[in-house]
């Protein structure tokens, strides 16, 4: 009996034993775990970091570029209302010039029908 209960209390012991050291696998286990979880949400964090900067440059860039085409396009508007005023400027000169030139025309006709 006392051999049989050795027997039992060995191989409870081996039982226990083999439990233990389940049991702190498991807990390396559960610290390898946290630390990779841990390292996870730095990376996450890093990740939404760069994002962030990413959508700032880009915002950044957007904005430049909005100001460059308002600035061209501020400078077309005055361009085109300077065109519109030489045209216009152009257009005086030519009727003035025309009308001369006619007014001209018809004298020299006269001339020509006097003599």
């Amino acid at each position: 009996r006392a051999q049989a209960s050795n027997a039992q209390a060995s191989a409870a012991s081996e039982g226990l034993d083999a439990l233990r050291e389940q049991l702190r696998s498991a807990e390396d286990l559960r610290l390898a775990l946290g630390q990779c979880s841990s390292r996870l949400q730095e990376l996450r964090d890093t990740f939404e970091a760069g994002r962030l900067a990413r959508l700032e440059v880009a915002e950044v860039a957007t904005r430049a570029v909005e100001a460059k085409v308002r600035a061209v396009r501020e400078e077309f508007s005055s361009e085109a209302s300077q065109l519109g005023s030489l045209k216009s400027a152009f257009d005086g000169r030519w009727s003035a010039a025309t009308g001369e030139l006619k007014a001209l025309m018809e004298d020299e006709r006269r001339e020509r029908e006097a003599r």
